[in-house]
């Protein structure tokens, strides 16, 4: 995977096994946090996150409690096959971002 663009300060790619790149910012909150609001996910917080995507918790978690607490970035799956460039820059840039794409993708957490 060759990307179009440098990696922005504090973002990681983690390559996992299948082809599925974990992509997340050295200052995310991966402990169950106590809030949702105190979730930091890609450098921003994860409501932030969600509704700049079009997304809602219940699209990354699962469990409809997870989903209802919304705190618990382990159990969230935000990860995917990253095979363009884009899979991988809309993590951090809205922009390159597909919600149909991402939610038709098979996703998986870090549990």
């Amino acid at each position: 995977l060759h990307l179009t663009r440098p990696l922005p300060p504090g973002i990681c790619l983690d390559g996992r096994s299948g082809g599925v790149v974990a992509v997340y910012s050295a200052d995310d909150t991966f402990k169950r946090a106590k809030t949702s609001d105190a979730v930091t996910f890609c450098g921003q917080s994860l409501p932030s996150w969600l509704e700049a995507r079009n997304l809602t918790a219940g699209d990354i978690w699962a469990e409809p409690e997870e989903a209802a607490l919304a705190t618990d970035l382990w159990a969230a799956q935000l990860f995917r096959k990253c095979g363009r460039p884009e899979d991988v820059e809309g993590y951090w840039d809205v922009s390159s971002f597909s919600r149909d794409d991402f939610l038709r993708s098979t996703r998986f957490s870090l549990k």
